[in-house]
């Protein structure tokens, strides 16, 4: 704890030489209407903070959550072609059968005959 208080005084002492914060743009701006307004830093709250882990956890959230709705549409999309298939043959079927009733009308009462006499 000692050599950090020692290395805090040290970069103190070298002050304005060297300045994490000095930028060029502050001294061009410096000639128009006065000295800038400089903002302060402002305490976020642990909480509310936003980190890498955070935003990289978000992110794998959203592509599993995409994955899943992509997921859900595919098998969608196979219910919906069975029940089409399901559908196309009951009315094959259905179809099949009302051909079968109208072929079984075959009597020979019912068939023109060719020594009908004509009325």
């Amino acid at each position: 704890v000692d050599e950090e208080e020692e290395e805090e005084e040290e970069e103190e002492e070298e002050g304005s030489e060297s300045s994490e914060y000095e930028t060029d743009s502050a001294e061009s701006d410096s000639d128009a209407d006065g000295p800038l307004a400089r903002v302060k830093p402002v305490f976020v709250p642990k909480a509310r903070r936003a980190t890498v882990a955070d935003v990289e956890a978000l992110a794998k959230k959203e592509a599993a959550k995409q994955r899943a709705l992509e997921a859900k549409k595919f098998e969608r999309e196979v219910e919906t072609r069975a029940l089409v298939a399901e559908r196309v043959a009951r009315e094959e079927e259905e179809a099949q059968s009302r051909a079968n009733e109208a072929g079984n009308d075959s009597d020979p009462e019912n068939m023109p005959d060719d020594h009908d006499d004509p009325d």
